[in-house]
């Protein structure tokens, strides 16, 4: 059977070929403003979670654990809920291609 052990090999070599095509790759970045404070001034900092994979990151969950100096007042995300208080913890549920969300 030649055939069989030919197309066999062809589609492994498809394989190899193509293999690391359907990725995620979501990262992160926090943001800080203003970067420097005195007590009881607020602070804004923001997390933008994008994936720039080629196919959707499923299930995203981020936490973020804030010094014991900070006292949280809000946590909201531009998709899904966020939980928590010095331990902050986003479940963003899905994210798309090229998709960023901002966490506050």
């Amino acid at each position: 059977m030649p055939e069989v052990s030919t197309r066999v090999t062809e589609m492994l070599e498809f394989i190899n070929q193509h293999i690391g095509i359907f990725l995620t790759d979501v990262s992160s970045v926090k943001i800080v403003f203003p970067e420097t404070s005195i007590p009881g001034q607020d602070l804004t900092c923001t997390v933008v979670v994008s994936n720039l994979g080629t196919v959707a990151a499923t299930g995203v969950t981020v936490t973020d654990v804030l010094p014991v100096t900070l006292e949280p007042v809000s946590a909201t995300s531009t998709q899904g809920t966020c939980a928590g208080h010095q331990t902050v913890t986003c479940n963003l549920d899905d994210i798309a291609v090229f998709q960023m969300l901002q966490l506050r």
